[in-house]
């Protein structure tokens, strides 16, 4: 009864690559795409990770920082691994410059690993994400 009617029709499509129907449009639109563009971006972090990793000879970044900042920016999902990335970046950033400016007894910030920095940021954005998504405007390249 279902399948030879209009709206399943319109639906799901008639077996047609052309036509292939709203009902397969939404789902790839609304579950597919993000998951793409996730995937994406956090192999794009990654590979700025790696590269640095690779500049560094391992003394800035570690082969676990890079990993962790993969799976970080899953975690994060599109669009919010933009911001992921920015303040990872930006953390150690303040926590080294708060390190020449403060006495040697906080001598800890001076080297310091980016995987706390990366973790922060994750948790700063899972639990402020949509606010400082909204705050940035970055909604307009969000898929859903």
């Amino acid at each position: 009864t279902w399948g030879n009617s209009p709206s399943t029709k319109l639906l799901l499509g008639e077996n047609n690559p052309e036509n292939a129907g709203y009902f397969q449009f939404y789902i790839y639109k609304r579950f597919f795409l993000p998951v793409f563009y996730s995937i994406g971006a956090a192999a794009v972090f990654g590979a700025i990770l790696r590269i640095l990793e690779k500049i560094s000879k391992g003394r800035w970044l570690g082969r676990e920082e890079v990993w962790f900042g993969v799976v970080a920016g899953l975690i994060a999902n599109w669009p919010r691994v933009l911001l992921l990335a920015a303040f990872a970046f930006c953390l150690p950033l303040i926590a080294a410059a708060l390190g020449k400016l403060l006495p040697n007894k906080l001598a800890f910030f001076r080297r310091v690993p980016m995987a706390p920095f990366i973790f922060g940021a994750l948790v700063i954005l899972l639990l402020f994400g949509q606010e400082l998504i909204n705050f940035f405007h970055l909604g307009v390249i969000q898929t859903v």
